[in-house]
């Protein structure tokens, strides 16, 4: 056994092949910056494994196709919008 700090160091000693008691000073302060971190309710909160990436580049919300119509132009009612990734 043995007690991990929120950084993910030991905070104590291993106890290992015996059995025993376990005890640690823990510094609660220490626990809240990680814990604003993490986003406990999300399921992908895997620090080691997952990142987050933000691309602040301009982007055009929609794009307008010239000369696209619709097949039926009988069934159709106004504009057609049509979106592309």
């Amino acid at each position: 056994s043995v007690a991990i700090g929120p950084n993910g160091t030991p905070v104590s000693e291993i106890v290992q092949e015996e059995e025993g008691l376990l005890y640690a000073d823990i510094d609660l302060a220490r626990c809240v910056e990680p814990k604003q971190l993490h986003d406990l309710a999300g399921g992908y909160n895997r620090f080691d494994i997952f990142q987050l990436t933000v691309d602040r580049t301009a982007q055009r919300p929609i794009r307008f196709l010239a000369n696209h119509r619709p097949q039926d132009e009988e069934s159709s009612e106004g504009d057609t919008l049509t979106f592309h990734s």
